[in-house]
């Protein structure tokens, strides 16, 4: 991930000294409607986060409509009386901030983070979004149909399991119940993992990906990002952010080579020893297995290494388009039997 895999050579680098931490004055303080605050004062930072927490969640809609608060976090950022999604996206970008919606069992909220000098704007359109929300039904319809459609792997049929003198069985075919969407960066030096599961696969997600790197991968140290040729990553919103951020430098491997980015070979870790031979009956239970694995996986690294050499892949290809050229045409036909005089 970082420009510290590329000089692997050097040895490991020293570490840096440790930074002293200087927590901001704090202060309690309540308001006229008796509601207790804690302010943080800091003048050295220039980001905020806040969060609009609504006290009703999943589990306060379980009897007359369940999933009402998920559906409604879902659907509430699509659109105001005054904006619509589209303008929504591009006033949060104009300012530089940054605007989710979560549902849990008791609570739903909209956080967002945001650059102080635009604080004003940023509350504006959170407020709006909170008290003149649109709801349109087309996209209500959408979030359904995509619901609907959404599976997890679930078998057919539960497996036998293993015994002596013969392996575990599964059966081949799977029920879907729902899907979800992993963005993971391998550090290739220590081997750790940085994922994170989302709803949905477009830009969007992958810009609040990138911004979690970001944080994760603190100070000024360049990062290099080796991705493949899917669209989400070339958007160009994508690479406007890239432009602003210079020392995340992209990389692309050329089509149909994926198989060139290491963290491919840690997809097909989780893929063996978690996924694959799992039942997973709803999406927070593929999740919550997923990220299971993640924290096992970062507790002890371990760094991918390539075995084979430059000159034996460039062996192997020669090979492979000597016998593609010798193929002649019609000789991959199935054989017929000669017909007995």
């Amino acid at each position: 991930m970082s420009s510290r895999a590329v000089e692997v050579a050097k040895g490991v680098p020293p570490l840096a000294p440790e930074r002293e931490v200087i927590w901001p004055k704090r202060t309690k303080v309540k308001l006229s409607n008796g509601l207790q605050v804690i302010l943080a004062e800091s003048h050295s930072i220039p980001k905020f986060h806040g969060q609009l927490i609504f006290l009703s969640g999943n589990a306060a809609a379980t009897d007359r409509a369940p999933g009402l608060a998920e559906m409604t976090a879902t659907v509430v950022r699509t659109g105001t009386q005054k904006r619509a999604s589209r303008q929504i996206e591009e006033d949060l970008r104009s300012i530089g901030a940054d605007l989710s919606t979560e549902a849990g069992s008791d609570i739903s909220a909209i956080s967002f983070t945001g650059l102080s000098e635009f604080a004003e704007p940023l509350l504006d359109l959170v407020q709006e979004l909170a008290r003149e929300a649109s709801f349109p039904e087309s996209e209500f319809e959408r979030e359904r149909r995509q619901k609907i459609e959404e599976v997890k792997l679930d078998r057919t049929q539960p497996g036998l399991p293993m015994k002596k003198g013969r392996c575990g069985t599964m059966t081949h075919d799977y029920k879907r119940n729902g899907t979800t969407t992993l963005f993971a960066a391998l550090e290739v030096l220590e081997g750790k993992v940085v994922g994170q599961c989302f709803q949905r696969h477009r830009h969007q997600e992958f810009l609040r990906f990138l911004r979690r790197l970001d944080q994760e991968f603190s100070g000024e140290t360049a990062l290099h990002l080796v991705m493949d040729n899917y669209g989400t990553h070339k958007h160009p919103n994508v690479k406007a952010w890239m432009k602003k951020h210079p020392r995340f430098i992209p990389h692309f491997v050329p089509t149909s080579s994926s198989w060139l980015n290491l963290v491919e070979r840690w997809f097909g870790e989780l893929t063996a020893k978690r996924v694959r031979r799992g039942s997973f009956g709803s999406v927070q239970e593929l999740r919550g297995a997923i990220a299971e694995f993640l924290e096992t996986w970062n507790e002890k690294p371990k760094p991918f290494v390539w075995t084979a050499t430059v000159d034996s892949i460039q062996e192997k290809l020669t090979r492979c388009r000597q016998t593609l050229e010798q193929i002649q045409p019609g000789c991959t036909l199935p054989r017929r039997r000669k017909k007995k005089k």
